[in-house]
């Protein structure tokens, strides 16, 4: 097996769950593979806060697609590609094809970093019909409208998870207890 196979199979069949969660599992199995597909070789994906343990990359890269995968984070001891600040980023106006946001809206740091600055600095770096892959956690049940969330972006794909249950892939995510998750696919206007 391949590098690239190699890491591809570590990251959707790695389930263990002393390590993941329900919404990583998903994001791992499903959301991620499937958010992948909407580029093409060539394209330019940013993944804002780096994780210790989850390198996407594997999804972008491979042998029919390569992809220019760039992680930044503010933060320059986790040794990011890019240190950045997404709220004041040194990116171009209109320069990623995507960007990936996941638990970067739960751990924002820095000085006057806010949810409204982060999502304008996303935006800028956009281009025109650009993807964002965004989770979120934390929110309760029936309290977050994405469309008035995100006024600049077409909602593509929205994933709830609530409680301790899930149903089967392909249908609604539904259980018992507060939300603990949403997962967005937005696609920039």
């Amino acid at each position: 097996m391949d590098q690239y196979n190699y890491q591809r199979q570590r990251m959707i069949s790695s389930y263990d769950v002393t390590t993941n969660s329900k919404g990583r599992e998903l994001i791992n199995r499903v959301l991620m593979p499937r958010f992948a597909q909407n580029f093409k070789d060539g394209d330019r994906i940013l993944s804002v806060g780096k994780h210790p343990l989850w390198d996407y990359s594997v999804f972008f890269n491979g042998p029919h697609k390569q992809c220019e995968y760039i992680v930044s984070d503010i933060e320059p001891e986790i040794e990011p590609d890019v240190v950045d600040n997404i709220a004041e980023s040194q990116f171009d106006d209109s320069s990623f094809n995507g960007v990936i946001a996941i638990g970067l809206y739960d751990s924002l740091k820095g000085e006057g970093v806010t949810p409204e600055k982060v999502t304008a600095g996303i935006t800028r770096i956009l281009k025109p019909g650009g993807r964002l892959f965004v989770a979120l956690t934390g929110r309760k049940n029936g309290s977050y409208d994405p469309a008035a969330s995100w006024p600049n972006f077409y909602v593509d794909e929205v994933y709830y998870i609530w409680g301790d249950n899930m149903v089967e892939v392909g249908r609604g995510w539904y259980g018992e207890g507060d939300n603990q998750a949403i997962f967005l696919v937005l696609r920039k206007k």
